[in-house]
């Protein structure tokens, strides 16, 4: 395949598993893009349903592998050693492209070759009713955007309580080899911690204000489970602090606030889903990262009378006070 006719040339690389339903949106939308890619690459991780027979229709335009079933971190990793492109489009298999997408990415990394990595809004919408749920640009963070084209810092760029969406994203080939594979040892969170390693190496972030994707949101994916796994939080956090502690005292400065808000987006979390256990492991484990006014109304949560009727009003009534959460706890996208 020939490189030197593609300006920036992108690998797109789709995980699926199980995807029938939906991906040949996922593909359509990356083949008909007005900057075509310069190939698009499927990683099956051991789909058990029609996705390997839907796929061959576009045999002639997809770059198809076939593994056992090892998760998204490791169909992730699969297409990364395989792909061709100088860069590494993201993109799931249950959410697509608008057709500006990598059009827009393009024009924004030739404008400033120093970014390593790029992102987007995009758009949530609810597959059982094909309604848009929220619109998701950070304008709250917009104040931090250099020429409304790139955040210095993804540390800053990143809301309290949100993140940046992986089929948004797009990254040079090279910082694979500087920061490693995804973690595939994560069942949920993998693309989290990607970034925030990628971030501790290369602070900059490209970024487009103007939504790329459509993030298809299903009642039973992972993200709406109803029941939090308490271990698998505290762990995820841990691993955070260890990540950015290891490199550096400035590292470990740069992403203090971050890492602080994640524990306090979990510890909402945990009282609004009424789990006492991880509000009070999230307090031990995490109460130098915690300020003050935090303990103090998680430990009145826990040591205060509360009943389903009242405890959505503490939310609401404190917590709110402080850190505007109830824009999280209504779903809604800052």
């Amino acid at each position: 395949m020939d490189k030197s006719k593609f300006i920036t040339p992108i690998s797109v690389i789709i995980p699926a598993y199980n995807a029938a339903p939906y991906i040949s949106r996922a593909i359509e939308s990356a083949l008909c893009q007005t900057c075509p890619p310069l190939e698009v690459i499927v990683i099956d991780d051991g789909s058990i349903d029609d996705t390997k027979f839907i796929i061959q229709k576009y045999k002639n335009n997809v770059r198809y592998y076939y593994q056992d079933n090892m998760g998204e971190p490791s169909a992730r990793n699969h297409g990364i050693e395989n792909a061709l492109g100088d860069w590494i489009a993201f993109l799931d298999a249950d959410d697509e492209w608008l057709p500006h997408h990598l059009n827009t990415a393009v024009q924004i990394l030739a404008k400033y070759p120093f970014l390593k990595w790029y992102c987007a809004a995009y758009i949530h919408k609810s597959q059982e009713t094909g309604e848009v749920v929220s619109v998701c640009k950070f304008p709250r963070r917009n104040k931090y955007l250099i020429n409304g084209e790139y955040f210095e810092d993804y540390m800053q760029a990143v809301p309290p309580y949100g993140y940046f969406s992986s089929s948004t994203m797009i990254i040079n080939k090279e910082v694979f080899k500087t920061v490693g594979n995804f973690d595939t040892s994560l069942k949920v969170g993998c693309d989290r911690n990607m970034w925030f390693r990628i971030a501790l190496e290369y602070p900059a972030v490209g970024y487009s204000t103007v939504p790329s994707a459509i993030i298809w949101k299903h009642r039973d994916s992972l993200s709406h489970s109803k029941q939090p796994d308490t271990d698998r939080t505290i762990s995820s956090i841990k691993r955070y602090i260890e990540i950015a502690t290891h490199k550096n005292n400035n590292a470990l400065r740069r992403s203090r606030s971050r890492i602080s808000d994640w524990i306090k987006r979990n510890l909402c979390v945990a009282i609004s889903r009424q789990d006492k256990e991880l509000v009070k492991r999230i307090i031990l484990e995490f109460k130098p990262w915690l300020p003050l006014k935090w303990r103090m109304l998680s430990k009145a949560y826990l040591f205060l009378p509360f009943n389903k009727g009242n405890i959505l009003s503490f939310i609401k009534n404190i917590i709110r006070k402080f850190h505007n959460i109830l824009v999280f706890l209504n779903n809604k996208v800052i």
